[in-house]
C-alpha cells in the first residue's frame, strides 16, 4: 500500500493541471498530513496557520522520542482536490478529501485549506479538519 501512496504522490506532483494554489496546499498537506512533519510544514503557512504550526512544534517536542525519525509515513494517506470554496481579493479556500490508514483504521475527513497571496507566493493561512 505504501508503494502504492508514493506512486500517488508522484502522480499528484506531476500534474501540470494544478493550479498554484494546489500546489501550495498539497505541498502543506504532504509534510503536515502525510508525513507529520510540522516544522517542514511552517514554511508553507502564514498568519494563523504559522502560529497553530508553531505552537504544535512546541508541544510536541516535549513529548516526541527523540529518537523518532520524522518525514517517515506514519500511516497510508491519500488524498484528492474536491472543489475551490472561494476565491477574493488574493485568498482562496480549497477542500480535499483525506483517506488515512493505520493498522486496519480507516479514517476519511475533509480538510479546508485557506490560501493567502503574500509576495506571488501562496501560503497556507489557516486549515481546519
Amino acid at each position: 500500500m505504501r508503494k502504492l501512496i508514493f506512486v500517488f504522490l508522484i502522480s499528484v506532483a506531476c500534474n501540470t493541471n494544478r493550479t498554484p494554489e494546489q500546489q501550495a496546499a498539497e505541498n502543506f498537506i504532504g509534510e503536515y498530513f502525510v508525513y507529520v512533519d510540522q516544522q517542514k510544514a511552517l514554511p508553507y503557512t502564514t498568519g494563523f496557520a504559522k502560529i497553530k504550526i508553531q505552537n504544535e512544534i512546541t508541544e510536541v517536542n516535549k513529548v516526541r522520542n527523540q529518537n523518532e525519525k520524522l518525514g517517515e509515513m506514519l500511516s497510508d494517506v491519500e488524498f484528492l482536490f474536491l472543489k475551490e470554496l472561494s476565491s477574493e481579493n488574493g485568498k482562496k479556500g480549497l477542500v480535499y478529501r483525506l483517506k488515512i490508514e493505520n493498522d486496519g483504521f480507516l479514517q476519511e475527513r475533509e480538510v479546508i485549506i485557506s490560501l493567502e497571496n503574500e509576495n506571488n507566493q501562496w501560503l497556507v493561512s489557516n486549515f481546519s479538519e
